[in-house]
């Protein structure tokens, strides 16, 4: 038709703007096929070449294989043998039929051609003719669409995008689907895309921005996507992603997309009606007075914001005020920052003085709590009570050990006399020992435990033969007393375990435990980490790691290190003086500014009113905290990791026996059912980064150190794995037992799907309890690939 393109308006009569509009797309089905064969879409050839030989009941189907395409012509379905005979027959003629177009459409990235006459699927082909098509002899066209998207060519990436919406071909042919404009601007790709029904957002931004981000255009540093439907001229949602870090100074505004023939409603004249130039002046008239009004508004709130001093202005102004302004020397700027410097330290330590007032009650009512309890027993008499009495002389049973209750409140039934478990070692007096320990503190409650308690272990008996690490998964997994039952069972006797699992802990953190904070002369014979993915997800924010890193044990570790490197490079017969003194000027410099540092908080600290009750008042602000908002639904289990059940604690060899079991009737009653993907271990899950150069280090360290290191990826539940923590696990798992097949000193054994169902063995969908920790124990000390 000589139509390419339709506008419906909807107006009521009477107005004089139309309320609605839509744009029908007119292009014949066969200009679309040719557009899109141009670009080298197999379908789009098939459709096309299938016409050119429908005369001879033939169709065609094609197949594009390194820059060559395959055309197979066999009969249509449902035509009679003699046709069938006829048309495989033609050989020259359909080879005419067929090479023409080819060679008009000269496809974009097809070098050449292999056509097949085939009477069926499986049947051999009667014919094979090769042809050759432009693209071979003109450079412009021998590149692929995707090769061109690389490079950064526009009209290739809107074929691409175009493509990648309309999945299907019948319906594009139907109603021209989702059409694609490009606009590139300061390194920032715009896409707007319309429809006839406009697009959803949550269907067409994350396919084109992982797309985008697969092919990587060449200076492409981020994506602006725009929705609309087929008619608009304004965007009806947007959408942003940056793959290159932008910094922007003004909002960005959406680009105005050029119209063109493919879009020519852009540039329709709607019917609105006669417009007179008396009109036009009124309507100027108005708007300028409008904004003028606005100017004067704003240029007023300005001015008042840089006479406060508080802001300056970044473009040179022409205004008297501006000029005044301009004009002030810098004393008197720097007498404000004075004035405004003395107003902040005025209520800083006001604050200071009432918080102390508050935090501390006056001495007289604190006497008057003391006498309290001297006059409590004279205004008391002891009066017997009768009915008491009647209950004392009662028969009671026997009151209910407690052995008899596991946690959680249920009695232990007659199924938990199958499940074995070590017996229960002696608790440590771990405050005392924390408390006694001469090392700072690395602002992990648990490490600090395990630290003071593997120092102690090292006094009494020297390093240990095993150490377990990991996170609250080898805490609670890994029972040392039965590992060395089964050892010994096997004939290993006296083996020393240690269970250094730390709650949080990542790569990053057993990296900094085995090869900076504990000495060489420290360490196993063997290190067995328990652990699973999400120790290894550099995706998410590693807390643990950066509040052990933001302490002052960390500090400690670090000045130590750098000392041992100043000592062996100063020992090294080739060193060079000069060199050795920058060096330790620079690494000085940091310790000097951490000293003033210190010196000037023990300084304030000392005049401070409310710094020795900083604990309370912490307290006291967490608890109005707590009380005025609603505790939402954990996001992430980082909460099972960090809390702890009431009342537990860790024995001699730093192991967690827990005996409460996972119950999935009654357990998410009282916590939420959290899904992988709003799990904050499993946040952004991806291997590569900080958490994998850790576990490299690591690996490097105990290969020169000669200690073997052995991975148990520890056991799951089922109510824990759904697809997208399984499919997280999936990749963790291939690239581990890639590792191990690389990595000399290195060993994985994969333990995850042991008991999937096997609830009695866990404390919650991912933590073992005691019971649980036995049965690993057990199976790595019967694992015959383990060198004990």
């Amino acid at each position: 038709t000589q139509f390419k393109d339709a506008v419906l308006l909807l107006q009521v009569r009477g107005e004089t703007k139309p309320d609605w509009s839509l744009r029908i797309d007119l292009t014949p089905p066969e200009e679309m096929l040719r557009e899109w064969g141009r670009w080298g879409d197999t379908d789009a050839i098939a459709r096309l070449l299938s016409a050119a030989v429908a005369s001879w009941h033939l169709g065609v189907t094609a197949e594009l294989t390194n820059g060559t395409l395959h055309l197979i012509c066999s009969p249509q379905s449902g035509d009679h043998d003699t046709q069938q005979a006829e048309g495989l027959a033609a050989q020259d003629a359909v080879i005419a039929a067929l090479a023409t177009p080819l060679s008009d459409l000269a496809p974009q990235g097809i070098h050449r051609a292999v056509i097949y006459g085939q009477a069926g699927a499986d049947a051999t082909p009667a014919w094979v003719h090769y042809l050759d098509l432009p693209a071979a002899e003109h450079s412009a066209l021998a590149d692929t669409p995707e090769y061109l998207g690389q490079t950064g060519d526009l009209p290739a990436i809107a074929f691409l995008l175009t493509r990648l919406l309309n999945p299907s071909l019948d319906d594009r042919l139907a109603t021209g689907g989702y059409r694609v404009q490009l606009l590139q601007r300061d390194g920032l790709l715009h896409v707007m895309v319309d429809g006839p029904v406009a697009p959803r957002r949550r269907l067409v931004a994350p396919p084109i921005t992982d797309y985008l981000n697969a092919l990587s255009p060449m200076g492409l540093e981020g994506v602006r996507i725009y929705g609309r439907r087929s008619g608009q001229s304004q965007p009806a949602w947007s959408y942003g992603q940056d793959f290159l870090a932008r910094r922007r100074l003004v909002p960005e505004s959406t680009p105005e997309f050029t119209a063109s023939d493919t879009y020519v409603n852009e540039l329709l004249v709607r019917p609105e009606g006669p417009v007179t130039p008396t009109e036009v002046e009124t309507e100027l008239e108005d708007d300028l007075a409008l904004g003028q009004w606005v100017q004067d508004l704003l240029s007023q709130g300005r001015r008042l914001l840089l006479r406060s001093q508080l802001l300056s202005s970044v473009t040179p102004e022409t205004t008297d005020d501006s000029n005044s302004l301009a004009t002030m020397g810098r004393s008197d700027g720097l007498k404000i920052a004075v004035v405004w410097a003395a107003v902040g330290v005025l209520i800083a330590l006001q604050i200071d003085w009432l918080l102390g007032q508050v935090m501390s009650p006056p001495p007289q009512q604190a006497r008057a709590e003391a006498a309290t309890p001297e006059a409590a027993p004279e205004a008391t008499p002891d009066v017997s009570d009768p009915f008491a009495d009647d209950l004392a002389q009662l028969d009671w049973p026997t009151a209910r050990n407690d052995s008899d209750w596991v946690g959680g409140g249920f009695t232990s039934g007659d199924d938990g006399q199958d499940l074995t478990t070590s017996p229960s070692q002696p608790i440590v007096a771990i405050d005392d020992l924390v408390d006694r320990a001469t090392f700072p503190s690395f602002n992990s409650q648990q490490m600090n435990e395990k630290l003071a308690l593997y120092y102690q272990r090292l006094e009494q008996s020297g390093p240990p033969d095993v150490i377990v690490v990991g996170s609250s998964r080898a805490l609670r997994g890994v029972d040392p007393v039965a590992l060395r039952k089964e050892l010994a069972t096997i004939g290993y006797d006296n083996i020393s375990v240690f269970n250094f699992g730390i709650n949080g802990a990542t790569a990053q953190v057993v990296d900094l435990v085995i090869r900076q904070v504990l000495e060489p002369d420290q360490l196993p014979k063997l290190i067995i980490w328990a652990d699973g993915a999400r120790a290894f997800n550099s995706g998410r924010v590693d807390a643990t790691y950066n509040a052990i890193a933001a302490s002052a044990g960390y500090r400690e570790v670090a000045n130590r290190r750098s000392q041992e490197a100043e000592v062996a490079t100063d020992a090294a017969p080739d060193a060079v003086p000069a060199a050795g003194d920058s060096t330790t000027a620079t690494s000085s410099l940091p310790s000097s500014y951490a000293a003033m540092d210190e010196w000037l908080s023990e300084q304030l600290a000392s005049v401070s009113a409310i710094h020795p009750d900083r604990d309370r008042l912490k307290g006291w602000f967490q608890q109005r905290l707590v009380a005025a908002t609603p505790s939402p639904a954990s996001s992430s289990q980082e909460a099972l990791d960090a809390a702890m059940p009431e009342g537990s604690t860790i024995d001699y060899d730093g192991f967690l026996a827990l005996s409460v079991r996972f119950n999935p009737a009654t357990y998410y009653q009282d916590f939420a059912r959290v899904s992988g993907r709003y799990d904050g271990d499993y946040d952004s899950f991806r291997l590569e980064g900080q958490q994998a150069e850790a576990f490299a280090n690591l690996l490097s360290f105990t290969q020169a150190q000669g200690i073997p290191v052995v991975f148990i990826n520890t056991p799951l539940t089922d109510e824990y794995l759904d697809d997208y923590r399984r499919e997280a696990e999936s990749e963790f798992l291939r690239h581990m037992l890639t590792l191990s097949t690389t990595e000399s000193g290195f060993l994985f054994r994969d333990f995850a799907q042991l008991w999937p169902d096997r609830y009695d063995y866990f404390s919650d969908p991912s933590h073992l309890n005691r019971y649980g920790a036995y049965q690993v124990s057990s199976e790595l000390g019967q694992d015959p690939l383990i060198s004990w």
